[in-house]
């Protein structure tokens, strides 16, 4: 799943324009945290969650610096789109560094 994800985010990326860079950043955090957590899979067979908090007598589950990314850029994206109101991000110029 983490390939076929990173995969998509990629494309996403590539096909963007520039002007929209709030969510470049955002599919760039995901993008982030998805090959973070895969580098996991691949070197220690799970993903290593080693922040772990506690207030009180609550405890709030385990994460890493890789999920907080992803989060993050979620987050982000939501924030993006809803202040778009459903306007197009795919629908400007696109990313061509041949057309300078």
């Amino acid at each position: 799943f983490s390939l076929l994800a990173i995969g998509f985010i990629v494309l996403m990326l590539r096909r963007l324009p520039e002007s929209e860079r709030g969510l470049i950043v955002a599919l760039t955090f995901i993008l982030g945290g998805a090959i973070g957590n895969l580098v996991d899979r691949v070197v220690y067979g799970e993903v290593i969650d080693f922040l772990d908090f506690y207030w009180s007598r609550y405890h709030w589950p385990a994460f890493n610096f890789a999920d907080s990314f992803i989060s993050t850029g979620v987050m982000i994206t939501f924030y993006y789109l809803i202040r778009s109101k459903g306007a197009d991000p795919f629908s400007g110029p696109k990313n061509d560094s041949s057309s300078s």
